[in-house]
């Protein structure tokens, strides 16, 4: 059976889950900072954690844990590309990183709106889900530029998520979105979806997953051209949310 290795954000700290079997036990690893992780990306051996505090950094399987500047921020997302960090803040906008965190720089020309809920990477363009719209950043520019999806302009966009040449946009009241483009054109995708506001989304092999708030998870398959989704969530789990 294949190894698991999964780290999730939960209210009281960061829990490592390792082991060989489906039938798993879940570690509480030393940290960080007071234990309220907002955001979580993972490159290699380096295990970065967003935190109500700032951001800190782990490169042994978060056994411990060293704080990489953007103190006292409020760090709501983290996204990856090549050596880039591109880090979300609640009320700072965003932040670049091209040295593992050692230095920072703030990229807000064209970003009218700092309370930043979402970040996703899509080959070269870093997207941005605020209080009030979808914000595009080519990663070799420094300028933002807001969709021009009339709905995207405006929504607050919970969460965002890639995968192949897929970018999915959860939003708080209008459901979910997708562009096959960069974000060129964007086309709701919310047939079968009950509950429209979208708190988070994953990707997970041939499938989309979206967790909705007060409508639990649901599924569609990614790989087909019209998105049709599905409950698939039981019991008490109704609210799904991102931790922040």
């Amino acid at each position: 059976m294949r190894n698991i290795v999964v780290q999730i954000a939960v209210g009281m700290g960061l829990i490592a889950l390792f082991s060989q079997t489906a039938n798993a036990d879940w570690v509480q690893t030393n940290g960080p900072g007071d234990g309220r992780i907002t955001a979580l990306a993972a490159n290699g051996n380096y295990i970065f954690a967003g935190t109500d505090g700032g951001l800190f950094l782990s490169t042994n399987q978060g056994l411990s844990w060293v704080a990489i500047n953007l103190v006292l921020r409020f760090i709501t997302s983290i996204a990856l590309r090549d050596s880039k960090i591109f880090v979300g803040t609640d009320g700072d906008g965003v932040f670049l990183s091209s040295d593992t965190g050692k230095s920072w720089k703030a990229i807000k020309s064209g970003l009218s709106k700092d309370s930043i809920y979402s970040l996703a990477v899509k080959d070269s363009i870093l997207f941005a889900g605020t209080n009030k719209g979808l914000f595009l950043l080519n990663t070799s520019d420094t300028n933002w530029i807001i969709t021009n999806n009339s709905l995207l302009k405006s929504a607050s966009i919970w969460s965002l998520a890639a995968s192949g040449n897929k970018i999915v946009a959860g939003t708080s009241d209008d459901g979910i979105f997708l562009s096959a483009d960069n974000g060129a054109n964007w086309t709701p995708i919310n047939s079968g979806l009950i509950i429209k506001q979208a708190n988070t989304i994953a990707f997970s092999d041939s499938n989309i997953f979206a967790g909705t708030f007060g409508g639990g998870v649901y599924y569609s398959k990614k790989n087909i051209d019209t998105v049709t989704w599905h409950a698939v969530s039981s019991g008490p789990v109704s609210n799904v949310r991102a931790p922040v």
